[in-house]
């Protein structure tokens, strides 16, 4: 998927799965159970990508949702992303009017989680707050590590323009 566009299928499972715990991405739960059927359908989701040389995913709510899809596959490697709270709550407030303050709650709230499956799984950290073509260096380079090829240029995904937000650094 291009920029910040998820994968709906994707989108739709972390949803129902944050729904049935009476949560959703902007109104977080501690605790997130997966069902016999949630499972069911990550593996299904997965499965119908099965014959790509690679597959992979980026949907935020993920963080929320994360320990089902490590349970459904242990084997999972995952890159998180980092980005500047005042950008991310500037982001929100612009695309959907959430005040400032709720915006950089949530984004402690996220990366909360990321700071703990990061301390917990050791995975690659890249900052989306990097100039465009030191982002796009680090993540080819991530890929590499992580055995990925880099055919696929990052500029197929990646769109600066898709950029919503540079936080006005005198919010309080």
């Amino acid at each position: 998927m291009k920029g910040n566009r998820e994968n709906q299928d994707v989108v739709d499972l972390n949803d129902d799965v944050l729904a049935v715990n009476n949560a959703s991405w902007d109104a977080p739960s501690s605790r997130v159970r997966w069902s016999d059927a949630h499972y069911s359908r990550a593996r299904a989701l997965i499965e119908q990508h099965a014959a790509s040389p690679c597959f992979g995913f980026k949907d935020p709510r993920t963080l929320l949702t994360l320990d089902g899809w490590l349970t459904a596959f242990p084997d999972l490697r995952f890159i998180g992303i980092f980005r500047d709270p005042i950008n991310v709550a500037q982001s929100l407030h612009n695309r959907s009017g959430m005040p400032l303050e709720q915006g950089l709650s949530l984004w402690y709230q996220y990366n909360r989680r990321l700071w703990s499956y990061y301390r917990s799984h050791g995975f690659p950290v890249l900052c989306f707050d990097d100039d465009a073509e030191v982002f796009k260096v680090k993540l080819r380079k991530t890929l590499l590590n992580l055995g990925l090829t880099t055919e696929l240029s990052s500029a197929s995904f990646y769109d600066e323009a898709l950029r919503s937000a540079e936080g006005d650094r005198s919010i309080k």
